[in-house]
């Protein structure tokens, strides 16, 4: 039984080298399509990052606007920004909370209508996330704990601002 390999002729050495070569290919591009779709992922959260801090920065320079020229209408629109900046910091303290209660559709939507991405993004990002919960990082769990610890502050920005509406 162990002697197979020596009792082949060379045709059949070669053929068995190059399937052994073919799955290795294929094993090998099969891998990195996972890691380039995972990068994907990465992208994507770091674009909803950006949006984020744009959102937020907005927000606040909308505020000092109306402070200075006394604007109602920037007043309420950096209430409109915080609250839009909330929203998608909201979706990203909550991820545990979300994959545990919820099933795939619902997530993908809220993911759509908070960060604006398509739907086979949406997919693969919460595919993604849920085999990140599954493994125990602990980057995962302090990044949530940051997001959670930013949207209490993000909420007495909110209302801050909305207590010189007079809301």
């Amino acid at each position: 039984m162990k002697n197979w390999l020596k009792n082949l002729k060379i045709k059949g050495k070669l053929n068995l080298m190059i399937g052994v070569a073919l799955m290795a290919l294929i094993i090998l591009g099969l891998t990195s399509n996972y890691f380039i779709k995972t990068t994907k992922v990465v992208n994507i959260m770091l674009i909803a990052q950006r949006d984020y801090m744009m959102d937020y920065h907005k927000s606040l320079e909308l505020f000092y606007q109306y402070h200075a020229f006394n604007d109602s209408l920037k007043l309420q629109s950096a209430i409109d920004k915080i609250t839009a900046a909330n929203d998608k910091l909201k979706l990203f303290s909550n991820v545990d909370k979300l994959m545990r209660d919820n099933g795939n559709d619902k997530i993908i939507d809220s993911v759509i209508s908070v960060y604006h991405v398509e739907k086979d993004d949406a997919v693969l990002l919460v595919k993604r996330i849920r085999l990140f919960n599954i493994l125990p990082i602990s980057a995962i769990d302090e990044s949530s704990k940051a997001a959670r610890n930013a949207l209490d502050q993000a909420y007495n920005i909110k209302k801050s601002f909305e207590a010189y509406s007079g809301k």
